[in-house]
């Protein structure tokens, strides 16, 4: 067996045998010295204790700061992480309790800045929290509030931002945001029609949300972002979206409740030819989404610009009619490149289709033409799911001028469709005919026909498997 020899009794050792020669001169400035040596090889031992170690799976280890914010005030939160940032990253701890984040008698200007800017590199964690067995939380113990009505009215689409986490794309300076609830001040005021947006991702490799609720915040919960031709991937677990209150029109503009998750990389021109090259892979640019539920979105999640994202493992319940999945097709220069959707409940969406009133359980009318899964670019895979009561299942359409862009290299098999009345249909908007066993396939993909077979990801994904 090793056994680590303690630096300090050792020294002491030697002071022991030094006592009788203590009337040597020469003998007593080495023993000065030895003091000295002593007091510098005890050093670490008493700075060791102020510093985490941290393990990041993609980069080995770093020594991680860790600051507790004062409050849960923004400026409190914002005084920590500058704290963190100039010691070079690690972690700020907000404690227990229900703050406000900005104060009702402050200003919050809207746009994409942020009221906190966090640097890559630094990750936010509320007070731990109690899980089932599951992973999913039983409570959140660190609440930020919005307790005043802070968005302008007018154009939603100018809303107010909580938190920009900023990065450069590098790989060594991974985010998490962790055990927060957020909660909208539409939990106040039932009728309010704003947007708030939670947090904007970008241009960060490996970030992390999980075991966070997103209570009533309407809009934008995780905005993730890259510049043109950039990357940011990462992982959103373990989280709850739920809206209470609000409504869908057809224009986003016109809803009081848009997007849970949105994934862009605006003005891309990037696009992968071979599809093979994309799902089953994990690129810098795939975004996993896994062990989340959903409820009365817009869209649960919304992709455009090139990129690529893996749902599966979550519920989505009594959400909107409008598509609760959907991949955009050509916006600026490429729509979605591919998604991958597997192993999910997507049931029982209820009619808030033009209506002001969201807190209803009205079974969908039809009319409103309820769409699961709005499959609008690129390709990818949908199988092993549950869909119930939508009227359309799942529905690709020709958006957009680019045609490499179109919904092409789609794989659908062993869903169960459940009071759906078309699981598979498409739409044509004047630009491509998408067709059957040659844009899409009701089979899984095989080396035979397709040159390939899907494999599917480990799960859960990396990132979330945390080490003591």
């Amino acid at each position: 067996m090793i056994h680590n020899r303690n630096p300090l009794t050792y020294e002491l050792r030697i002071i022991k045998v030094g006592v009788g020669k203590l009337q040597d001169r020469k003998f007593c400035g080495l023993l000065l010295l030895s003091l000295v040596l002593v007091g510098i090889s005890s050093l670490p031992f008493a700075i060791s204790p102020l510093l985490s170690v941290t393990t990041i799976k993609s980069s080995g280890q770093i020594l991680a700061q860790t600051i507790t914010a004062r409050s849960g005030h923004w400026r409190d939160i914002k005084d920590a992480v500058d704290q963190v940032a100039a010691m070079g990253g690690g972690n700020v701890y907000i404690p227990e309790g229900e703050y406000n984040f900005v104060n009702t008698d402050e200003t919050w200007r809207p746009g994409t800045n942020g009221k906190v800017t966090v640097p890559a590199g630094v990750s936010i964690f509320g007070a731990p929290t109690e899980r089932y067995a599951n992973g999913s939380v039983i409570e959140w113990k660190t609440k930020l509030l919005i307790a005043k009505e802070f968005s302008p009215s007018g154009n939603r689409d100018n809303y107010c931002l909580m938190f920009r986490f900023l990065g450069t794309g590098d790989p060594n300076k991974p985010i998490r945001v962790s055990d927060i609830e957020f909660v909208g001040y539409r939990m106040i005021d039932h009728t309010s029609d704003r947007w708030y947006s939670t947090m904007r991702i970008w241009n960060i490799i490996d970030f992390r949300v999980d075991h966070c609720f997103f209570n009533n915040m309407a809009g934008m919960c995780v905005d993730v972002r890259a510049p043109a031709n950039g990357d940011c991937c990462g992982v959103i677990d373990h989280c709850k979206f739920v809206n209470n209150w609000g409504y869908v029109e057809w224009s986003h503009v016109e809803c009081s409740v848009i997007y849970a998750i949105c994934i862009r990389a605006i003005g891309t021109t990037r696009w992968e030819d071979d599809i093979t090259n994309v799902i089953g892979h994990y690129t810098p640019y795939t975004v996993f989404i896994e062990d989340c539920y959903f409820s009365r979105w817009r869209h649960c999640v919304c992709s455009l610009d090139g990129t690529h994202y893996v749902f599966r493992h979550n519920i989505i319940e009594k959400d909107s009619v409008v598509g609760s999945l959907d991949g955009h097709g050509t916006y600026d220069y490429v729509g979605t490149r591919a998604i991958e959707i597997y192993d999910n409940q997507i049931i029982d969406p209820i009619s808030n289709m033009h209506s002001q009133n969201w807190d209803s359980t009205t079974p969908v009318d039809w009319h409103d033409e309820g769409i699961g899964i709005n499959w609008r670019g690129g390709g990818g895979i949908v199988y092993n799911n549950i869909i119930r009561g939508y009227k359309l299942g799942l529905t690709m359409t020709d958006e957009g001028e680019v045609q490499k862009c179109y919904p092409h290299d789609v794989w659908i098999w062993n869903n169960t469709w459940v009071n759906v009345q078309s699981p598979i249909s498409t739409t044509y908007q004047g630009h491509y005919n998408i067709r059957e066993n040659v844009d899409y396939f009701l089979r899984a993909p095989n080396q035979e026909q397709d040159g390939f077979e899907y494999t599917p990801y480990p799960y859960p994904h990396p990132l979330t498997i945390e080490e003591s």
